[in-house]
């Protein structure tokens, strides 16, 4: 981008010598008064139309018109003001105040240059001259950081003379520069085995501009003579050399988060204030790991200490004398663990690694300790003790509450949260600590939905969060294929289990669907899974659309029957007690909702802590039909083992489809055998099976040696329902609120009411 004049009208003549001439055609706007009047040219009408560019380069098209209108300082401040808030959103502090100089000083150049009067336009030197001064701005020599003299740090610092800190690497002074503005300086010890290593460390934040980083306004490297005695020849002093390396930060009022947090003076941080400052810092780290032009850097020395406050107390990440600039994809091995106790991952411990997991281990610590108030012991290198102790703390009741006994209860699941992504950051092994990245995605979704009671929260999830929940929905997280779309099971980053569903784009549901299943759908009942979160978003051109659930921590029933842990280890009263909620759940669904479920399979049913189930997707049939009573699909879709028939060959569902469903379902949890479930499968073969095999006394007592006369009755009876609800003829099939009323009635007190419900048990005909 360099200029080059070109096209010129040029006349060869002495400089001091003006001469009248024709007005040659040029542009008007650029021509000088004497020149377009009278014909008079000389060097002044060069520096005329200088002026008019240079002042259309800083004030615009329009600027000349303005200077017109307005008293000639107005004018420079207006413009000056123009400038410095599109500037402040680049730079800061004595950057900016700089930049906006220099744009003050060329605007009065511009000015000076349009005087009417030709003998009061300066001449080119004299601009050259006041263009260099600006430009330098007494070692302003990089458009961010100055190359400062150790005499002019010297002065700014008193020679010295107020300490504010003292770091690994040297001492921090407070220093003032002309304009007022207060800075710190870093004087690094002689002692150093290499100043220049560490000047480079802090030379990172030349190219760093984030409101979370401390801003290095200027450095020094400088060898100066200093007086030395001799020691032979006492009163006489030699001149040697010594290297002074110096760094010039801005200053940060409030000082470091240690002295917040652990002064005896410092008021105590309530959790908004340590809320706002960990993600301050988060966002930092996030700058440094992904959106800086060198990413990513590593911090390897994140602590309170090296976390600065402004007056605003907005947290700052500085002392970078150990960061370095690593590969993103291999861990950068040193010839020293170096850090902070307490704050070191385990590997950078071992095996001296260095990677941006590092630096998350070291902010999980830091979160914790902003939490708890306790820092870790400083002769615990990695912290680990400390980090179980709040562990074992967060497990007991009422933690977040004793913590905060201030703090209104529907923010205790937000710490909560917190304190989980603090452990998650410090797992031993990096892989399964969560990137900056993933923490993010986590904040932004915790700023996009106001944090409530978490059982009936529903909030928006970004895209992208799904793919970290689903490590971008891999293959090893897909649980299974639903009518609706992909099943996958994901983790968060605050450590919460989930199930994402990834609805099918194919078979796109209209605005005013989805957001009925979002919104305004509340299904209250214990047995249904609540719908934590959504997404519906555009992503390259593309609509996405996925649902999320609270993942329980017995997966998925699917697994209990036909997995390693079967239900045969559990008691019949449990495996019975799961039949009854699952037909409850469904009496509830089609009497009082007037719903279809369209996807009652074993891998749909969900088990918590005590073995509850809990039916999933409930609703989404809405997504996919107007008629939620009768619902006609284009396509089979689904289990195929569960399909109705009527849904297989006529393409309908009702809710005699969902009872169908719901009697191989029956089945598959009395006798722990798998229904055919792929399009070359039939479930008549296996139906045709527990007919005539599971009502024969000899085949229960196989499975169950151990079950009394009444359990018994009951396994039979369950046996009767299943083959009832899966007749050819959906009218034969029982309601399911007929279902539930035989599983309460006592088979052994009244098993009349059992033969009349179940005696019209046809043999079941060819699919």
């Amino acid at each position: 981008m360099e200029p080059k004049l070109s096209d010129g009208l040029s006349r060869l003549f002495h400089r001091e010598v003006s001469r009248n001439t024709v007005l040659a055609k040029t542009t008007v706007a650029y021509v000088s008064p004497e020149y377009r009047y009278d014909g008079q040219i000389s060097l002044k009408c060069d520096i005329y139309s200088i002026g008019v560019v240079m002042l259309e380069i800083v004030a615009g098209s329009t600027g000349r018109s303005k200077c017109l209108e307005m008293p000639r300082q107005d004018f420079i401040d207006l413009v000056r003001g123009n400038w410095r808030n599109r500037l402040r959103l680049i730079f800061r502090g004595s950057t900016l105040d700089a930049y906006c100089q220099q744009v003050e000083r060329c605007t009065e150049i511009a000015l000076n240059c349009m005087e009417i009067d030709l003998h009061k336009r300066p001449h080119i030197v004299d601009i050259t001259i006041i263009l260099n001064k600006t430009e330098t701005h007494e070692g302003f020599d990089d458009p961010k950081v100055w190359k400062m003299s150790f005499k002019e740090l010297q002065v700014i610092t008193n020679d010295f003379s107020e300490e504010i800190g003292k770091g690994a690497f040297g001492v921090v002074y407070k220093g003032m520069l002309k304009n007022g503005e207060a800075v710190a300086v870093k004087k690094l010890d002689h002692y150093l085995a290499n100043q220049r290593k560490q000047i480079e460390s802090e030379e990172h934040l030349k190219n760093l501009e984030h409101k979370n980083i401390v801003q290095l306004i200027g450095y020094c490297e400088e060898t100066i003579h200093v007086p030395r005695s001799h020691e032979s020849k006492p009163g006489e002093y030699t001149l040697v050399d010594m290297t002074e390396s110096l760094l010039c930060y801005e200053f940060l009022s409030n000082g470091s988060l240690e002295d917040k947090m652990w002064k005896a003076n410092s008021p105590e941080l309530d959790w908004k204030t340590r809320h706002t400052l960990i993600k301050g810092i988060c966002e930092g780290l996030h700058y440094l790991h992904y959106g800086c032009l060198d990413a990513p850097i590593v911090h390897r020395d994140l602590k309170p200490a090296n976390i600065l406050l402004d007056d605003d107390m907005v947290p700052k990440l500085g002392d970078f004398g150990l960061s370095r600039i690593v590969p993103e994809t291999q861990a950068h091995i040193t010839a020293f663990a170096v850090g902070s106790s307490g704050y070191m991952a385990p590997e950078t411990i071992g095996r001296r690694e260095i990677t941006p997991k590092a630096d998350i281990y070291s902010l999980g610590v830091l979160i914790l300790e902003v939490i708890t108030g306790r820092s870790p012991p400083y002769i615990e290198y990695s912290g680990q003790c400390y980090v179980d102790k709040v562990r074992e703390d967060r497990n007991q009741n009422s933690y977040v509450a004793s913590r905060y006994p201030l703090l209104e209860e529907s923010l205790h699941q937000q710490v909560d949260s917190w304190i989980s992504i603090g452990l998650r950051c410090t797992e031993e092994l990096p892989q399964r600590r969560p990137t900056i990245e993933h923490i993010i995605h986590f904040l932004e979704a915790e700023s996009s939905s106001s944090l409530g009671p978490p059982d009936r929260e529903v909030r928006m999830i970004s895209f992208k969060e799904f793919e970290d929940i689903t490590n971008k929905f891999s293959e090893k997280q897909l649980h299974g294929e639903s009518i609706f779309g992909a099943v996958y099971e994901g983790t968060r980053v605050d450590g919460e289990e989930m199930i994402v569903i990834k609805l099918k784009e194919h078979r796109r549901p209209s605005e005013t669907q989805f957001n009925l299943v979002v919104n305004g759908l509340r299904f209250e009942h214990k047995n249904i899974l609540q719908l934590k979160g959504y997404c519906d978003e555009t992503v390259e051109a593309a609509s996405k659309r996925l649902l999320c659930y609270e993942l329980l921590q017995n997966g998925s029933l699917d697994r209990k029957i036909f997995g390693d842990q079967s239900l045969t280890q559990h008691p019949w009263e449990e495996r019975y007690r799961i039949i009854q909620d699952i037909c409850k759940v469904l009496q509830y669904l089609h009497e009082e909702c007037k719903d279809v479920h369209m996807g009652i399979t074993a891998g749909n049913i969900w088990l918590d802590n005590d073995m509850l189930p809990k039916v999933g997707c409930c609703g989404l049939s809405r997504i996919f039909a107007a008629d939620p009573t009768q619902i006609y699909n284009t396509k089979v879709v689904g289990s195929w083992g569960y399909l109705a028939p009527e849904h297989i060959e006529l393409t309908k569902m009702s809710t005699k489809s969902d009872i169908y469903s719901l009697g191989i379902l029956i089945m598959e949890i009395v006798t722990g055998e798998k229904c055919p479930s792929n399009d070359n499968g039939s479930p008549v073969s296996f139906i045709t099976n527990v007919r005539e095999s599971w009502l024969k006394g000899s085949h229960i007592a196989a499975k169950y040696p151990s079950l009394d006369a009444i359990c018994i009755q009951q396994v039979k009876g369950c046996i009767k329902i299943g083959v009832q609800c899966t007749e050819l003829v959906p009218n034969k099939r029982p309601t399911a609120g007929e279902i539930v009323l035989m599983l309460e009635e006592e088979c052994t007190k009244k098993p009349g009411f059992w033969n009349a419900l179940c005696s019209g048990i046809c043999p079941v005909g060819e699919l």
